[in-house]
């Protein structure tokens, strides 16, 4: 499975967490430049607007819950559309041909992402509640990335 499946397949797993979760999650893989993060941004209003609706008084708890579904079901779409790039991976390799790098060092790439990807999650997982195992993921993963781009720059 591709680093990019493991990540959509880990994000949709927050949408049965709660749309606030989810937000959460998402706001720690979306990269900043990325224009999903616009579309999250959207997201995030509206949930915002249908709370604070409910908690006035203004609608219905039909209504809101009608508007949390379908903002489940557009979380549900934006993470089906996001691209490497839309949550930070490398998009060196999937741009070159498979014939451009070798097999063994494609292995060893693959096995890289797959490591990033991993520590990624633990990262999200921990974020907020120990920032010194946070701090000491972050340099490691940094760490990862450079040894790829150095693996990349050799074929």
């Amino acid at each position: 499975m591709s680093v990019l499946k493991e990540k959509k397949r880990y994000l949709k797993q927050f949408i049965t967490k709660g749309i606030e979760p989810t937000f959460k999650a998402l706001e720690d893989i979306i990269a900043a430049e990325s224009a999903m993060r616009n579309e999250l941004l959207l997201f995030q209003g509206q949930y915002q607007r249908a709370k604070l609706d409910d908690l006035n008084g203004l609608q219905s708890a039909s209504q809101t819950k009608q508007d949390y579904a379908r903002i489940r079901m557009g979380l549900l779409a934006l993470i089906d559309q996001l691209t490497p790039k839309d949550i930070g991976l490398e998009t060196i390799i999937e741009e070159l041909s498979p014939t451009e790098i070798p097999p063994g060092l494609q292995a060893s790439i693959d096995k890289l992402d797959n490591r990033i990807a991993r520590m990624n999650d633990r990262l999200i997982r921990i974020k907020g509640t120990d920032i010194t195992q946070e701090m000491k993921l972050e340099e490691e993963i940094e760490e990862l990335r450079k040894l790829r781009s150095t693996l990349l720059n050799q074929s």
